[in-house]
């Protein structure tokens, strides 16, 4: 009972009276509990037990709802009456569980008054994150295209790069053909010239140096067997006419 006291006596200044009503529960609990063990027991004294310690508790716990009213009163009188829980019916949790649980931690958290305002919150911020993954799906598919787009054009580069290739091949061997048809005299017939010697015409060259040429170039390389063949011709004029 002294505990009750000072448990009323500190709610009524707003107080949480934490520790009296330990003691409360403490001695409730310890009453309950002797009651139980020490209630007569018998054919006549059916369920005497259950109704002595179900007593005990009964008491505490009524003794702590009328603390919680005498605290909030004094709070109502401080103005500062905590706000109450939000109130959604019991069909709209059945209806719409998931949307109802984010609105109703809005109203509890973030201190949104209405329903209707948590309820428009919530059906904005999904209509946010599902833009916001369409625009990542559309992003991912384009960048798809693209990729193939790519690959296929590095396919059909490499497709016409190896058809100029066997060309250039034909090409090089059609002028080495050429150039070994060309290589015969082109003067024949039955009655010959007389022949003087006289020493054919040789590159000027200055010093004794090596002459290095570059055949790096495939338009050097495949003009070689033509300017053998001038040569050659330039030769069999000088000895036929000295």
């Amino acid at each position: 009972m002294f505990c009750s006291v000072l448990a009323v006596r500190e709610a009524s200044h707003g107080d949480a009276a934490l520790g009296s009503r330990i003691l409360v529960w403490t001695f409730a609990l310890a009453a309950a509990w002797f009651n139980w063990v020490h209630a007569p027991r018998g054919l006549g004294h059916a369920g005497a037990p259950h109704f002595f310690a179900g007593m005990s508790l009964s008491a505490a716990v009524l003794f702590d709802r009328a603390l919680k009213q005498t605290r909030r009163a004094a709070l109502r009188e401080q103005g500062l009456v905590p706000r109450p829980l939000p109130q959604i019916r019991i069909v709209r949790w059945l209806r719409a569980p998931r949307e109802t649980y984010r609105a109703w931690s809005l109203m509890l958290l973030e201190g949104v008054r209405s329903l209707d305002e948590a309820v428009d919150e919530v059906r904005d911020d999904k209509r946010k994150k599902d833009e916001a993954r369409q625009r990542r799906r559309d992003q991912q598919r384009v960048e798809r295209a693209q990729l193939k787009a790519i690959s296929r054009g590095h396919r059909g580069y490499l497709g016409r790069g190896g058809g100029n290739g066997g060309g250039r091949q034909l090409e090089v061997q059609v002028e080495r053909g050429s150039s070994q048809v060309s290589a015969e005299p082109a003067i024949s017939g039955p009655e010959q010239l007389p022949v003087r010697s006289r020493p054919s015409l040789q590159p000027v060259r200055k010093g004794t140096d090596p002459v290095t040429v570059d055949l790096t170039a495939e338009d050097d390389t495949m003009a070689l067997p033509r300017l053998d063949s001038l040569e050659r011709k330039l030769k069999d004029l000088e000895q036929q006419f000295g």
